[in-house]
């Protein structure tokens, strides 16, 4: 077992290096598409968001947004996604993520997930769509084990999200300008999973 191991190991690293260590999406399809590609994947997921997650965004207010912003790639493709929640908390999953303060919320300052506008143009929550949406996330805490929320000051983040697969891949979102990197190269992905964490 020790030497199949050994060239498992082997065969893995020449893999990595034929592999390569990032691919940058700038286009909406192939932002989409790495979107899929990461959901899809059946490890632990850490991320690292400046605001709530786009996955427990109350429904109402998800639609509201898209109808709202047509313009926006959301509104494109996220029809065409639907979540499978009980496929995505399969899976330990963690998620730190920016709180605002009421000030913050009431002032419409703190920005909704998931837009690629400008980050002056963003939608905002308004106080009652943050409650929903805070509340959707306990929901969410209570029917799945595996899920885990962290909040953290609505300002120590700066406008990256950092998504990684445990083992696997990460992708760190840029907004402006809206930029993708999917990340396969195991070194790489393991820096973003410690700066995370």
């Amino acid at each position: 077992k020790p030497l199949v191991k050994d060239v498992a190991d082997t065969l893995k690293d020449y893999l990595a290096h034929c592999q390569p260590a990032l691919t940058i999406h700038n286009d909406h399809k192939g932002i989409f598409d790495g979107f899929l590609r990461f959901i899809n994947e059946q490890t632990p997921q850490l991320s690292l968001r400046p605001t709530l997650p786009l996955e427990s965004m109350p429904k109402q207010d998800l639609n509201r947004q898209l109808k709202q912003f047509p313009d926006i790639a959301a509104a494109k493709y996220l029809p065409q996604l639907q979540l499978d929640m009980d496929n995505i908390y399969s899976q330990i999953t963690v998620d730190i993520c920016g709180i605002a303060n009421a000030k913050q919320v009431r002032a419409g300052k703190v920005r909704m997930p998931l837009t690629d506008l400008p980050l002056d143009k963003c939608p905002t929550y308004t106080p009652s769509s943050y409650c929903r949406h805070l509340e959707k996330i306990i929901q969410t805490m209570e029917r799945y084990d595996n899920y885990f929320f962290v909040p953290r000051n609505y300002y120590q983040f700066n406008d990256e999200l950092i998504f990684v697969r445990k083992d696997r891949q990460a992708m760190l979102i840029h907004k402006e300008p809206y930029l993708v990197y999917e990340i396969t190269a195991p070194e790489l992905v393991k820096a973003l999973e410690e700066y995370v964490v």
